[in-house]
């Protein structure tokens, strides 16, 4: 029995601004207005759909906490999105998910960390499919299905593959996160040099030849890194920092 595990964050932003509508009443007066019945209903066609296109019988939605493990090892995390506008009716829409479908949430902790420890859980990985646009969430062995991509169906993801992913991360850093990874090393670099010597010993060696130090490289990697279940203390809720292997 399929089950989806959709980023509930996205899909909020999208149908709170979906909903939004201006008007202009002449005179240069124009207000801007959401019908949050409408952002609901929109959202919840879209689920229908995704289920019904996937074969799933249970969707189950994450949604980011209160707080954010993140900031406090790098104060800077997504602090370049802090004065952007949020759509008018984001908690009425976050509150309907909430009522209406099973939802994952907890404090600290972002919904695509989420995602990875409900994709990890042991069981039958099979039968589920982690449906988002977030290109983290590639780090996580699996099936996935990209909304806007919809000509690749679902696509596994191997162990291998998710934690390359997350070394070359670690020495690019993420500008969308704004956290800055490793002083001259791009993605494509990143993934070049990880690709060739897939390896801790890869980031660290690009952080010292940056100047910087392995305590550096750890921040960066700790931040890069989306949680699975064995990265995740389910007994007090919180995050298990990540540790390259000895």
């Amino acid at each position: 029995m399929t089950t989806l595990l959709i980023d509930g964050d996205i899909l909020v932003y999208r149908w709170a601004y979906g909903a939004e509508k201006a008007i202009d009443w002449d005179d240069g007066i124009w207000t801007l207005h959401a019908d949050a019945n409408e952002a609901c209903a929109m959202l919840d066609d879209n689920i229908a759909k995704l289920m019904k296109m996937l074969g799933a019988k249970n969707v189950v939605v994450a949604l980011t906490g209160k707080r954010n493990f993140r900031k406090e090892l790098w104060p800077g995390y997504k602090a370049n999105r802090t004065k952007q506008r949020k759509p008018l009716c984001m908690p009425a829409v976050r509150e309907h998910i909430a009522a209406n479908y099973a939802c994952l949430v907890c404090d600290g902790i972002e919904a695509d960390d989420l995602l990875g420890i409900a994709g990890t859980k042991p069981g039958d990985r099979a039968e589920r499919i982690i449906v988002t646009e977030d290109k983290d969430l590639l780090q996580i062995p699996g099936f996935h299905y990209r909304p806007s991509q919809p000509h690749g169906g679902v696509f596994a993801v191997t162990r291998e593959e998710g934690e390359k992913l997350h070394l070359a991360q670690s020495i690019a850093g993420d500008p969308t996160d704004n956290y800055p990874g490793c002083p001259g090393y791009g993605i494509a670099r990143a993934r070049k040099m990880v690709e060739a010597a897939p390896k801790w010993e890869t980031v660290r060696d690009a952080y010292l030849s940056a100047g910087l130090t392995e305590r550096d490289a750890l921040t960066q990697a700790r931040l890069a890194k989306i949680l699975t279940y064995d990265w995740f203390n389910h007994a007090t809720r919180k995050p298990i920092l990540w540790t390259p292997s000895t």
